[in-house]
């Protein structure tokens, strides 16, 4: 088959056209590709995300095109089940701002895609630290004072409750901790007097340390422990409370210098008391002593009288006496020779009469 001219410079323009579409087709997709691959180097670092150790981020299932991370998620809680991740996060959408709040991530980096970011929780321990003005007891003549206290505790969020805490205040919980432990703080203070406050700190501390915990409760939030670190009255209590000290120790000595007086007083009288009962007693033991003796001496003096007569009626027996006149003489005679003052000579004749004196 001939072609003619005409038909063989159409033909090479067909051809022409051809190599340079497909040429153009080529460049095309290798600048596509180029375009691609240096999409995927500024993309895919974007797609990961960090969870720090010490963060909590409530986390979402991972998506079905993760599977990979799914199964070394999967791997890692099979490994060690009883271990509970310490950090999690709540995956958040950057141009939705959806935030997912079923599940809370571990510490690591997480393919999420550019898209996404977490909202993060501190998961170490937590300090709240203030110094609260508030209000004492009122009782009997006393009206209540202003008590200064400064107050400190540690507390921890429960990781796997990061999403119904972001549901409640979202990242701001600070601000709701410090607003409910200040009202728990001036609600508890007027249970105590000032009193309590200087004697009883320890019932206080604990009591403050309850209430505080009820009230972060529902945040989701476990108080470790409480410090009552600083009670403070205020200036003027502190100079009436002063003033009473002075006066009842002051009272307290003139007491105790009534007292000494008035024991001084009572010793002495019952010195005295004791004296006049010695004085009695000696005087008494006198009395007795001398009627004992007197009874002695009368007694003694009956015996000697006894004797006497009965001496001299032995002799009266002897000498043959019946006369009561002669027994008379015999006896006064006797009388008189007892006598040391005067000594007579008395004669009797044969018959027994008396012939001289």
């Amino acid at each position: 088959m001939r072609i003619s001219p005409d038909g063989r410079q159409r033909q090479g323009a067909a051809m022409a056209m051809d190599r340079y579409e497909r040429q153009g087709c080529y460049s095309c997709a290798g600048v596509l590709s180029a375009l691609g691959v240096l999409l995927m180097l500024i993309l895919l670092p974007m797609t990961w995300k960090k969870v720090e150790y010490y963060q909590g981020c409530p986390r979402r299932r991972p998506a079905v095109f993760m599977p990979r991370l799914a199964s070394s998620v999967e791997r890692r809680r099979r490994v060690a089940p009883t271990v509970a991740p310490r950090v999690a996060g709540l995956r958040s959408q950057k141009s939705t701002g959806k935030v997912w709040r079923d599940e809370v991530y571990e510490a690591g980096r997480y393919g999420i895609g550019p898209d996404y970011t977490f909202r993060c929780y501190p998961l170490n321990v937590q300090n709240f630290n203030e110094r609260l003005s508030v209000w004492s007891k009122s009782s009997g003549s006393d009206a209540g004072s202003t008590v200064y206290l400064d107050v400190s505790y540690q507390y921890l969020l429960k990781p796997e409750k990061l999403g119904e805490l972001y549901s409640m205040v979202a990242l701001n919980f600070e601000g709701l901790v410090a607003s409910r432990t200040q009202d728990a703080i001036r609600n508890t203070a007027p249970l105590f007097g000032i009193d309590s406050y200087l004697s009883q700190r320890p019932l206080i501390e604990a009591t403050l340390q309850r209430n505080v915990s009820l009230a972060i409760a529902d945040l989701h939030m476990d108080v470790l422990s409480f410090q009552l670190r600083d009670i403070e009255p205020e200036d003027d209590y502190q100079s009436a409370r002063l003033a009473v000290a002075i006066q009842v120790e002051s009272n307290a000595k003139e007491a105790y210098s009534q007292e000494a007086t008035l024991v001084r007083e009572q010793t002495a009288v019952e010195v005295l008391e004791i004296e006049n009962d010695a004085d009695a007693v000696a005087k008494k033991a006198t009395a007795s002593a001398s009627k004992i003796k007197e009874n002695a001496v009368t007694e003694a003096d009956e015996k000697v009288e006894v004797a006497r007569l009965q001496g001299l009626k032995d002799l009266y027996d002897e000498l043959g006496f019946t006369s009561e006149k002669h027994k008379a003489s015999l006896d006064y005679l006797l009388t008189l020779m007892a006598s040391s003052s005067n000594k007579e000579y008395v004669a009797f004749d044969s018959m027994g009469k008396v012939t001289s004196i």
